[in-house]
This record gives C-alpha cells, structure tokens and sequence, in this order.
C-alpha cells in the first residue's frame, strides 16, 4: 500500500498545475513540479536559484513584501491573486493557495497556482463596456437611474438629476423608497417590485405629484 510521502509525490509531481515549495525562513524555493517548469518557463536549477519574491514584477514587490507575515504564518491558508512573472517576462495572473507544512525537516509552505489571465480579461472588457455605457447615460437626455437588489440607488444620471431635481450626491447609495416615499402608493412601487422580482422589463405611465411630471 502507498505510504503518505508516494500519496504525497503523486499529487505533487503529478499535478497539472504549477506548484513549488518554499523555505519560510530564507523564502527560497526548495521544490518545483513540471507544470511550473512547463508554465514559467525556468530550469529547476533556475526556480531553486529564486525566493518567491523574485517571481514578482520589480514594482510589486513592495506590496508582497508587507504581506511576508501573512504568507508565512502556519495557519493561513486564504487564497489570493498576484502578479508573476515568467522567464521571457510576460506578466501572469495567478491564483495562489499555500498551506504550511514539513519538508525534509524545513518549516515551508507547498503554493499552487492557478492561471487567471482569462479571468482577469474579462473582467476588464466588463470594466470598459460599464465604462462605455456610462458615458452613453451621462450624455442623454432620458433620466436613467441604477438600483441593486434591496432599491439602493447606484447611478443616477445627469437628465435625471435635472428632470427630478435632486442632486446626484443626494440620492446615490440611498433607497429609493426612502428618497421618494410618495412612490410606494403608486405605479412605480407595482412595476418596479413586478420588474425586480420576476426580473422582467415594464412598461408604464405616472404622474409623479412631487415634481408635478408625467414619466413612462
């Protein structure tokens, strides 16, 4: 039957994903699996010649180096992003996860890492088109407002800060209900809760006695 340090081997070694081992007193990496090798395109000879802070951009290494108690604490085992770099430079998101353990008599940490690069591209294309469409809103002439789920107000654009005459600063994070109470009586309270609850488009006409307009 296989003994824990073949269990051990297997899932290091074996894995598909890019994991090392460091020394937590000195930072230096002491063992590396093929897919890191394959991934950041260094020797084993190369990985063991780095600390971890040497797979980092030169102007992130600030910041992990105030994250050193965290990353080195036995019991931490939280996952987080970080930026690495390769042999050839290119700059890598990753996912790290590490978790404390003995090996060869060293106190280390065994990391795995995960690329996030498709992640993180989407993530700013999503960033754009918010962008994109905010610029869109804050030039038209139809009032355009943005609530969450509970009716808290999070966008609250220019036509509609002039049709309704309240400040933007005045209504952004507030609830809407509580901003304009006189809604819950009305129209706006039936279509919007049918909208938000069946997650639905409405169409509807009210007039809105506080500022004395008809809005569709």
């Amino acid at each position: 039957m296989p003994g824990p340090m073949n269990n051990f081997n297997f899932l290091f070694y074996s894995n598909p994903h890019p994991m090392w081992i460091y020394d937590t007193a000195t930072l230096k990496i002491i063992e590396v699996n093929d897919a890191a090798i394959k991934w950041y395109g260094f020797t084993k000879d190369e990985f063991f010649a780095k600390t971890i802070i040497a797979l980092r951009p030169p102007e992130d290494i600030i910041e992990l180096e105030k994250l050193l108690p965290e990353l080195q604490d036995r019991n931490s085992l939280h996952p987080k992003e970080f930026r690495h770099l390769a042999k050839d430079n290119t700059i890598m998101y990753v996912e790290i996860i590490s978790y404390h353990l003995i090996y060869n008599g060293i106190n280390a940490r065994l990391v795995h890492a995960q690329n996030i690069d498709y992640k993180k591209a989407i993530k700013n294309k999503l960033q754009i088109t918010q962008q994109n469409l905010t610029q869109i809103l804050d030039n038209t002439t139809i009032g355009f407002l943005q609530v969450d789920p509970s009716f808290n107000i999070t966008y609250w654009n220019k036509a509609a800060e002039a049709q309704v005459v309240n400040s933007m600063e005045h209504v952004l994070s507030g609830n809407f209900w509580d901003i304009f109470p006189e809604a819950i009586d009305s129209d706006f309270y039936t279509f919007l809760q049918k909208a938000m609850k069946e997650r639905t488009s409405v169409e509807f006409t009210e007039y809105f006695w506080p500022v004395q307009k008809w809005f569709a």
